[in-house]
């Protein structure tokens, strides 16, 4: 029985060895198929991650652009909204510092400004004054009318001139 083993393993063996070109032949023509279906599958690999980053690269591009975007906008608010800022402190300086030379002016000028406003109290004083006269004398010239009214009347009842 250990003859007709060996032998069978030397025929399998010899029978291997005469097909192996057979077999190797097709097993290089499969390992090349592989081998073209692998890198075929690679690149296909590496053209979907380039598809892949330039899509990703898109969509941050996209957004680094509407932020900068926002960014430029809120920049814009904000230099309009100093410069309103800057234009008020500006009117406020203005106006403070005409304020201010009005002041210089009237403590310059106050023995000016204090006759003045004695000669408008008095030109007050003086029409209260003349309105006053006017309204005594017409009283009195009122009085007078009425006395020489009633003189004359008294005369012409009198009888005298009858």
């Amino acid at each position: 029985m250990r003859l007709l083993k060996t032998t069978s393993v030397a025929v399998i063996t010899l029978t291997t060895l005469l097909t192996a070109p057979l077999a190797f032949a097709d097993l290089t023509t499969d390992i090349s198929n592989v081998s073209v279906a692998y890198q075929a599958q690679e690149n296909a690999k590496a053209q979907n991650a380039a598809k892949a980053r330039a899509r990703a690269a898109a969509r941050a591009a996209a957004i680094r652009a509407e932020r900068n975007r926002q960014v430029a906008i809120q920049m814009a608010d904000k230099k309009r909204d100093q410069d309103y800022e800057d234009k008020l402190r500006a009117l406020q300086l203005k106006d403070k510092e005409l304020d201010i030379k009005m002041k210089e002016a009237r403590a310059n000028r106050a023995d000016e400004f204090v006759d003045a406003e004695l000669a408008h109290a008095k030109a007050k004083i003086d029409k209260v004054q003349s309105e006053a006269d006017a309204n005594r004398l017409e009283a009195q010239g009122n009085k007078a009318l009425k006395e020489k009214v009633g003189e004359a009347e008294i005369k012409a009842h009198s009888g005298l001139f009858k």
